[in-house]
């Protein structure tokens, strides 16, 4: 993209390192052909020499054929087709006793050797001073050289395309004036500058070209070219084309683009500064690869600000104090084929130097000098803002390094505060569809010290995000609504895209060193080591079909944007998990699958009562056929474990809560939706849990267990379970299945030896408390057993052992056991 505005400093410098090698032999010429030499004309034609022809052409071709160069008797013309140059003037001036040089008005050509790169310069006026008069009797053995140069009045420089479109050209100008120094090796002006072509223009005030110095032992004139190009004040390049990238992180929108283009605009108060690499030459026994090209630096000063995208399109911005771009050479890409711009035909036998040009539209690289493309790209200040309105990207940092490596290995962009302002990310989910695309469905917050972005281009959703340094991560639905899910940590947090043969793609986030992980409706989780989240999608709701007429039709909802859930963590060291109604405390390990309920349609509501009061047959669908197949008739005799699960059903659901502690956990909890958790407040306390209940589907404790389950509706006591392995499966409204272990089946054996016995299994209820090496309890069916030696002990009503009998309550006739019983 900063191809042409690069190539600027290179054409200042060479250009002019030309001009002034050839000078001393334009002013002989000049002297020699101005001169009155007196005496009658010669009485026959005189024809046009081939290289004066020649040079007329080149002018035609340059400048037009109206441009005062083409004027065969009234200019002053010296070339070296050799060395590729050719300078016209009108009229020259000799002064200070031959030490000064004056040419007005003044035209220079540049053609390459393989006459693909055309440059040309015109000025008004051009005064040149020499370190010693200039004449053909200098006997000196040191060549003269220009101290000093200023061309003045109109300058203008073009790099010529050879299209038929002028407008593609490159041109510099019109400037004031472009003065040269010798002792400072320094070509400069402190007037306007604009250089424009068909995709760019770039204006500033006051420019400095610092030209390499040359060296000695090289016979050649001029200099090996140009070191370093300022632009010294008020900077603005603006730019048809900058691809969907440019220099910023991300891609444009299709709306931000101009067709298939994407605009950018890039301003500064202070100055541009442009580093060009030293050309490296190789004697022709050179052997083996030639090194990588050198780096093109381009530094941009004092309140930058870069817009990619249309201006009326709310375009990505970058504001920073100093931006600096390392740029290197890219490789060439064929040009449009463009027919040549309308000139003289080069007719066979007729100026062969034109013949000879190749046709530059047809060429690589048309516009003479090599495409550069952006490497790394860094900004730096007291207050660097990214925004990014592709990607919903909000950055707040002190410095930006975005670095270009694709296609061989992932896009880098880091971003960096400090110990006083801390990094800020902001994330916006936008809905992407439907009637509310474009509106806010989740915002993403990271503050933290630094953080890296790593995206292959190929899915701007799978990039890999590494946050290091004590952070925290908030998702909220909205600016403006309290935090949802809420991330701390320590060390760094990793969010990135995982995918599993066979299921969707997921998020895993990893957070590192004394993380915490906290959801308003799910819970909260912390660890000292580490702590692994899996995201899945969430599923789209679906909507379920109206009675027959009510005009209405069933549509999915395809205006959100996907967004995820917690589909399952892991954490390690001295884990602690507190869930609706559930708290795991897992030493070692803890790993937790959560199972989320699936969205079924509302079914179609039934037809009214008939006008008899008697109830209308329900509507015949499936649901409705599965539940009558499943509903037991009167005809049928339930079994006791039936009319216990019957019971059971009946019952409110009331889940007890759940403590746990061992070593290592792994359990499976299945959410149900709160239906009060919508209308019900937020909590103030992010750490609160609110939203959601939770199921225990099974449960795996391992290594020192402690299980302890709240007491149920009218009772006074709850569970407690203690032992080296246990098993809990859930069977519904807060009732489990536990099977608890003296020792671990799947453990390893011990070593033989002496080793410390461990204490008996113990399941202690409000009925009883039992002991041994592996005890039962379904809480379904009420009933529990031991296998293997133990004990069990159960409390009894007073006088159930002895001869006086159970207590009665007072005032209750007592029934004769003897008796029989009544009709």
């Amino acid at each position: 993209m900063f191809k042409k505005a690069l190539q600027v400093a290179a054409t200042f410098g060479l250009l002019l390192a030309g001009y002034l090698g050839y000078v001393q032999g334009f002013a002989l010429v000049a002297a020699r052909v101005s001169r009155d030499l007196g005496g009658e004309s010669v009485p026959f034609a005189v024809n046009s020499s081939k290289s004066k022809k020649e040079t007329t052409a080149l002018a035609v071709r340059a400048f037009g054929r109206d441009h005062w160069t083409t004027d065969e008797e009234n200019t002053i013309r010296y070339y070296n087709s050799d060395r590729g140059y050719w300078m016209y003037a009108k009229s020259y001036e000799r002064l200070k006793d031959g030490k000064q040089l004056k040419f007005e008005p003044f035209a220079l050509i540049s053609w390459s050797r393989d006459r693909r790169s055309l440059k040309t310069i015109t000025s008004d006026k051009s005064v040149i001073d020499l370190d010693r008069p200039l004449g053909l009797d200098n006997k000196s053995d040191t060549p003269i050289h220009v101290i000093h140069a200023m061309i003045e009045g109109n300058v203008r420089l073009r790099d010529d395309k050879a299209t038929r479109i002028p407008d593609d050209d490159l041109v510099i100008g019109p400037m004031a004036y472009i003065e040269y120094d010798e002792a400072d090796l320094e070509i400069r002006s402190d007037r306007e500058v604009v250089i424009q072509d068909v995709d760019m223009r770039v204006t500033g005030t006051g420019f400095l070209i610092k030209l390499r110095p040359k060296n000695e032992t090289d016979p050649g004139t001029g200099f090996p070219g140009a070191k370093t190009a300022y632009l010294r004040r008020d900077v603005h390049i603006m730019m048809n084309d900058v691809g969907r990238s440019g220099i910023l992180p991300g891609t444009a929108r299709p709306e931000q683009a101009q067709g298939d283009k994407t605009p950018l605009d890039l301003r500064c108060v202070g100055q541009m500064q442009v580093d060009l690499p030293r050309e490296r030459r190789y004697p022709p026994t050179f052997v083996g690869p030639p090194q990588p090209p050198g780096a093109t630096l381009a530094t941009f000063t004092r309140d930058v600000v870069v817009l990619r995208g249309k201006l009326h399109q709310m375009p990505d911005q970058l504001n920073c104090d100093d931006l600096r771009l390392i740029l290197i050479k890219a490789e060439k890409v064929k040009a449009e084929k463009a027919a040549v711009r309308a000139g003289p035909s080069a007719e066979p036998g007729k100026d062969d130097l034109l013949a000879a040009a190749p046709d530059l539209s047809q060429e690589e690289d048309a516009g003479g000098g090599s495409a550069l493309t952006l490497r790394r790209a860094e900004a730096t200040g007291h207050a660097v803002w990214l925004q990014s309105k592709s990607d919903g990207l909000t950055v707040r940092c002190n410095e930006l390094i975005h670095k270009k490596l694709a296609p061989e290995q992932a896009d880098e962009t880091y971003f960096r505060g400090d110990a006083t302002t801390r990094l800020q990310v902001e994330k916006l989910e936008l809905i992407k569809d439907g009637p509310d695309k474009g509106k806010v469905q989740s915002v993403t917050t990271i503050r933290t010290t630094d953080a890296a972005i790593f995206d292959d281009g190929q899915n701007k959703n799978d990039a890999t995000v590494v946050a290091r340094g004590p952070g925290v991560l908030e998702i909220r639905p909205a600016r403006d609504r309290p935090v949802e899910r809420k991330a701390t940590w320590d060390d760094q947090l990793i969010l990135q895209t995982e995918e599993v043969a066979g299921r969707a793609v997921q998020k895993k986030i990893t957070l590192t060193r004394n993380p915490k992980l906290v959801d308003l409706t799910r819970g909260t989780l912390d660890a000292r080591a580490k702590i692994v989240i899996w995201l899945k999608p969430k599923p789209r709701p679906a909507v379920a079909a109206t009675a027959p007429g009510s005009g209405n039709t069933a549509t999915a909802s395809s205006s959100a944007a996907e967004s995820y859930e917690i589909d399952m963590l892991r954490a390690w060291e001295r884990v602690h998990l507190a869930a609706p109604n559930r708290t795991m405390d897992a030493r070692d390990l803890l790993e937790v699958k959560f199972e989320s309920p699936t969205t079924v349609a509302a079914a179609n509501p039934g037809p009214a009562p008939k006008p008899g009061g008697g109830p209308a047959p329900a509507a015949p669908d499936a649901a409705g056929a599965e539940a009558s197949a499943s509903t037991p008739t009167p005809a049928t005799a339930p079994d006791p474990l039936a009319a216990t699960q019957q019971e059971v059903a009946e019952k409110p659901a009331t889940d007890p809560d759940v403590f746990v502690k061992a070593n290592r956990v792994w359990a499976k909890i299945r959410l149900h939706p709160d239906e009060g958790a919508a209308a019900s407040p937020s909590p103030a306390s992010p750490d609160a849990i609110a939203g959601s209940k939770s199921e225990i589907e099974m449960v795996m404790l391992r290594g020192a267990v402690d299980f302890h389950q709240d007491p149920e509706p009218g009772k006074q006591r709850g569970i407690d379970v203690l032992g080296d392995a246990l098993d809990v499966i859930g069977q519904g409204q807060g009732r489990s299945k536990f099977t608890v272990y003296q020792r671990d089946p799947y453990a390893p054996r011990p070593a033989p030896g002496p080793s410390r016995p461990l204490p008996p299994a113990r399941v202690a209820t409000e009925e009883f408390t039992a002991t041994g090496e592996k005890i039962g309890l379904d809480q379904l069916i009420n009933q529990a057993w031991i296998d293997g030696p133990g004990t069990l002990t159960q409390m009894a009503k007073r006088g159930l052992l002895t001869d006086q009998g159970l207590d009665e309550p007072a005032g209750r006739d007592r029934v004769d056991p003897k008796a029989p019983p009544e009709p």
